[in-house]
């Protein structure tokens, strides 16, 4: 499988998410996320099918990370942040803290700030 442990094909879990984010792979992506996935981002908290209806249209959109810098790593966390400009042309910072559960992105938060 895509996802069997920490490292896969030598690939640190952090520039696994960079590659599958990168590439706009729906079906890489699937496998990444946990069934019982949750995304919080503000005040509101996403599904696993909610979760992957919105990168399906960020990726349509041919939204990227720019820049991503591993902030810490481990077989429990990755915590990473990259840039990324939203439609208006505004430009932000993403932090994504994502915490691992059976190889695979059990839970994501993130937090944007203008820069």
């Amino acid at each position: 499988d895509l996802v069997v442990k920490w490292k896969v094909n030598g690939m640190t879990f952090f520039d696994l998410i960079v590659a599958v984010y990168n590439s706009g792979d729906m079906e890489r992506l699937e496998k990444l996320i946990h069934e019982d996935f949750l995304f919080m981002k503000d005040y509101s908290i996403q599904n696993r099918e909610e979760y992957l209806e919105d990168v399906q249209n960020l990726f349509n959109k041919g939204i990227k990370m720019h820049r991503p810098t591993l902030i810490v790593e481990n077989e429990d966390i990755v915590a990473l942040n990259h840039i990324v400009v939203d439609d208006a042309g505004n430009t932000f910072r993403v932090t994504a803290v994502n915490f691992i559960k059976d190889g695979k992105s059990w839970r994501i938060t993130t937090s944007r700030t203008k820069i």
